[in-house]
């Protein structure tokens, strides 16, 4: 298991400001690690008009693998009189990424329906990290957010500088 740590420095930021980001940036890691299958301990979070700080310990390097079911059209709909694929069953194969062939029966209670399951492997945390943390940090909720120079990033006050590791190792984003 691996520790998480993400700082961002600032100019000092309003008092106010502190407490509430911090709550968000814990709120969201959790939910970020429970939706994407990564087993974590909570967030512990510090900070001081200056830094804003996130430590997680105990965090998977990878995403678990998972298996996701979709249902679609029903039995007389997806197949013919001669049991060959419809439309329906091949388009339905199709948009889920299988093989017709890999379709199967399910009984609901609306009746048997085809089903779809769809595996998924996991991917390395660090990965989906890089692709999360932008959007994390852009989104922390000030009451009144600025921009500076030509910067596109809006932010409480102008950032000097993001570390994020994990395992030790630098984020690149």
């Amino acid at each position: 298991m691996a520790e998480f740590f993400l700082e961002t420095g600032s100019e000092e930021l309003p008092s106010g400001y502190v407490q509430p980001a911090l709550d968000y940036m814990h709120k969201e890691l959790s939910s970020f690690f429970s939706k994407n299958r990564i087993e974590a301990e909570a967030p512990k979070t510090m900070g001081t008009p200056r830094r804003l700080i996130v430590s997680v310990k105990g965090v998977m390097a990878m995403q678990e693998d998972s298996v996701d079911e979709f249902l679609g059209p029903g039995i007389s709909v997806a197949y013919d009189d001669q049991g060959q694929p419809t439309k329906a069953a091949t388009g339905f194969a199709r948009g889920k990424g299988i093989d017709v062939s890999d379709l199967i029966r399910k009984q609901t209670p609306k009746g048997e329906v085809i089903c779809a399951r769809v595996e998924n492997k996991g991917r390395v945390t660090a990965s989906l990290l890089n692709e999360y943390l932008p959007q994390l940090i852009s989104e922390i909720p000030f009451p009144k957010k600025m921009r500076w120079q030509n910067k596109s990033r809006l932010f409480a006050r102008p950032l000097h500088w993001v570390t994020a590791l994990f395992e030790g190792q630098a984020l690149q984003f």
